[in-house]
């Protein structure tokens, strides 16, 4: 490829960045979802939460994640939206720090080490920077590979944190709200503590009554690989 053609291409990857920055700028970002999980144990309201996008999942995870909390059980009068309900802060998680991971690492045993090694790898190389120089041959296959990547990670720090308690924890993904009181109708969202500019954050809510199942039922979890995404 002559050099002018590569001076080309760049003018337009960068005419097509400062209008994707523009448009950002003027019309409303993309969103990223922070989805909730959660049960009503004799502990409490045990929850984890993942925000939809890796970016912010990195971002909650080193700046803490908010919990809170509006009972409905006597649903006020007036409400139209779930955004007009008395939400009150109860927590704010943050990750493990590196004694805390040790410690955990030292006391877990073979198989939950192992899903914690992979989690603190993860914690460890969030803030590192990947890419590099960008070659106009090899670009587009280096960035789809890196988005690949990316998306692996996600899916591993994710699935870690769903069946490996001790996971959650230390990554700030997980809270138990042990003032819930039983027979009671609360719903709760999460918010990432600090503003992400890049995306606009819709925190999901998640109604749970809390009455306790008579019995466990476990449930396998099938992963469908699709065109470029994941299905669970």
């Amino acid at each position: 490829m002559n050099t002018n053609i590569k001076k080309i291409i760049f003018s337009i990857l960068m005419l097509a960045f400062i209008c994707t920055v523009q448009a950002q700028t003027d019309n409303e970002k993309p969103t990223c979802n922070i989805n909730m999980i959660a049960r009503y144990t004799n502990k409490g309201v045990e929850m984890r939460f993942f925000p939809d996008k890796k970016q912010v999942l990195n971002f909650g995870i080193k700046n803490g994640f908010v919990i809170e909390r509006a009972d409905i059980t006597v649903l006020p009068e007036g409400i139209d939206d779930v955004n007009k309900l008395p939400f009150e802060k109860i927590t704010q998680t943050k990750p493990f720090s590196d004694a805390q991971w040790n410690e955990l690492m030292t006391k877990s045993n073979a198989d939950v080490k192992k899903n914690v090694e992979l989690s603190k790898d993860f914690y460890n190389s969030m803030d590192k920077t990947k890419g590099g120089k960008f070659n106009f041959e090899e670009g587009i296959k280096d960035m789809a590979e890196q988005k690949n990547t990316e998306d692996f990670e996600y899916l591993i720090v994710v699935m870690n944190a769903i069946k490996c308690k001790e996971c959650a924890d230390a990554l700030g993904l997980a809270f138990t709200d042990e003032t819930a009181q039983p027979n009671k109708i609360y719903i709760y969202r999460v918010k990432i503590n600090g503003e992400f500019k890049n995306y606009q954050i819709a925190s999901n809510p998640f109604s749970i009554e809390t009455k306790q199942e008579k019995a466990t039922e476990l449930r396998k979890i099938y992963v469908k690989p699709g065109d470029k995404e994941l299905s669970f």
